[in-house]
């Protein structure tokens, strides 16, 4: 079961389905990941482990300006990431880890402006 608890910043909860088996005294039989070091499978399939969606919106907007004849200023400004959206990184799902389940980094680059001014004649 991916549940996200929000109350302590894990991308999975901390209930019983996510403990891991390889906890000292832990043996709850519901664990979804098995003993790695007796070779043992818990009751996680492959890729159920999901992280946070990407989301990104880019926009440009540019306007010529026709100054005499054939000579035409044009700018042109490009915005990435225009609504500075974070999408956040994987959860961390080593087993061994006191980060078990955290997402501690963001995908996404910070929101980037790029003005641009051209002549042509």
């Amino acid at each position: 079961m991916i549940i996200r608890d929000r109350s302590i910043n894990n991308w999975w909860g901390t209930d019983p389905s996510v403990t891991s088996c390889t906890t000292p005294g832990v043996d709850n039989g519901v664990c979804a990941y098995g003993n790695e070091g007796n070779f043992e499978f818990g009751t996680a399939k492959n890729s159920t482990e999901r992280a946070p969606g990407y989301r990104q919106v880019d926009m440009s907007l540019f306007k010529d300006f026709h100054i005499w004849e054939q000579h035409v200023l044009g700018f042109r400004a490009d915005f990435f990431n225009i609504f500075n959206i974070a999408s956040y990184g994987y959860p961390d799902n080593n087993l061994n880890d006191s980060s078990f389940g955290k997402i501690t980094s963001v995908r996404s680059p910070a929101r980037q402006i790029q003005l641009s001014l051209h002549y042509a004649f």
